[in-house]
């Protein structure tokens, strides 16, 4: 289940490193490198978020009560519509947090 993110915070790490380290990469193709970390990072915190079926509720699951383990498996059988479900209902919601963690990594990982 961290493999996912994992792997999208490793590209996005290896490619903020060049950005630091090359001069006037973040430039390039209208800072193509800057976006590409961006949206890895962002990938990397969506998919932590323990809902059915992204790789946090995998981990949540590993580590849970039978109580939250069999909720878990009712919701993650509605697979898509509890993902549309989530984006309409409890996104709004967590945005704003989203949003500012994805900016605080992407900060720290560039440097700016």
């Amino acid at each position: 289940a961290l493999a996912g993110p994992a792997s999208n915070l490793v590209m996005a790490g290896i490619v903020a490193t060049l950005v630091r380290l090359i001069p006037g990469m973040a430039e390039v193709g209208s800072s193509f490198f800057v976006t590409f970390v961006l949206i890895n990072v962002a990938l990397a915190i969506f998919n932590l978020i323990p809902v059915p079926p992204l790789d946090g509720s995998r981990i949540v699951y590993a580590f849970a009560p039978d109580k939250v383990r069999d909720l878990f498996d009712q919701y993650e059988r509605l697979g898509m519509i509890g993902i549309l479900i989530f984006f309409f209902v409890l996104y709004p919601l967590i945005a704003g947090l989203m949003q500012g963690v994805i900016r605080a990594a992407t900060t720290f990982l560039l440097g700016y």
